[in-house]
């Protein structure tokens, strides 16, 4: 693949808008095609493309989930950055059915996160649970992001690009104080990595929240993501409406936040949560 055309794909992707990582996994699925083919992708034929997405689905079996990204990927490279649409006319990703959500009870997400044993770790878990970001934009939070006397927290570097804002509750202003008072900061950010000018890595997060899962009995596989999911849930449990929780999200379509609805048992029983000080406004 040549460093022209891979240079002209990535910038097609930044200019898109889709986010670093999405970037690199499509950039990743392209090279893929270029190294079956092993030829210019410039000259790449509509039956190259079905050849190679036979390869994966039979050869490599992978999973509809894999095949449907790699899908996504071929499509976007042809029309965008080839200019050649009629290259993947016809070609359909294939459906997957969605994982189901996994949410804990109010119980079980205060005994995950208090086993938390790492200052840094324990305020990430609580900013995740108690303002429902993605874990990238709860590492990317600044202190000029946090407006304790509104009650809410800004969150502009969305996986969507679009800013919002999340709420703050009196507890979570609490620990984060404890956090910075105990760690000292050495820029804006909350949490850096070791670059005081770079947010921390994610991996010690998702290590430090799965081993807190086991030292707290949980049998859940549970994930950063987890505690985002287990905010939203508990929002419309205790009574939030939907299209609040989507906003409060940054959910692009409230589709994408109806899910949350087959897993409240609030609305299977008719009766209301109430929030854990972490989840509770102002």
């Amino acid at each position: 693949m040549s460093e022209k055309l891979l240079s002209r794909t990535m910038t097609d992707l930044s200019m898109s808008g889709k986010s670093p990582g999405t970037c690199a996994t499509y950039l990743a699925c392209i090279k893929q095609l270029y190294a079956y083919v092993d030829k210019p992708l410039s000259r790449l034929t509509r039956e190259d493309i079905v050849e190679f997405m036979r390869y994966e689905t039979t050869e490599r079996r992978l999973s509809p989930s894999s095949l449907r990204l790699i899908a996504v990927a071929i499509r976007f490279f042809c029309t965008v950055t080839l200019g050649r649409a009629r290259l993947v006319e016809g070609l359909k990703a294939q459906r997957v059915t969605p994982k189901p959500v996994t949410v804990l009870s109010v119980v079980e997400a205060d005994k995950l996160i208090s086993s938390i044993e790492s200052p840094t770790h324990y305020a990430v878990a609580s900013v995740l649970y108690g303002t429902g970001m993605r874990l990238s934009e709860a590492l990317a939070i600044t202190v000029d992001d946090i407006q304790a006397d509104r009650g809410i927290i800004s969150v502009p570097h969305s996986k969507t690009r679009q800013a919002r804002v999340a709420r703050l509750s009196v507890e979570l202003v609490s620990r984060l104080r404890s956090y910075w008072r105990f760690r000292r900061p050495q820029s804006k950010l909350l949490f850096h990595g070791l670059d005081p000018s770079k947010p921390m890595d994610q991996t010690g997060v998702q290590h430090a929240i799965r081993a807190a899962a086991q030292a707290a009995g949980l049998r859940q596989r549970v994930t950063p993501h987890v505690l985002r999911h287990t905010h939203a849930t508990h929002l419309l449990e205790s009574g939030v409406d939907l299209f609040t929780v989507q906003k409060l999200l940054g959910h692009a379509c409230i589709e994408s936040t109806l899910c949350y609805l087959n897993v409240s048992t609030a609305h299977l029983s008719g009766k209301r949560i109430e929030l854990p000080p972490l989840l509770q406004p102002r």
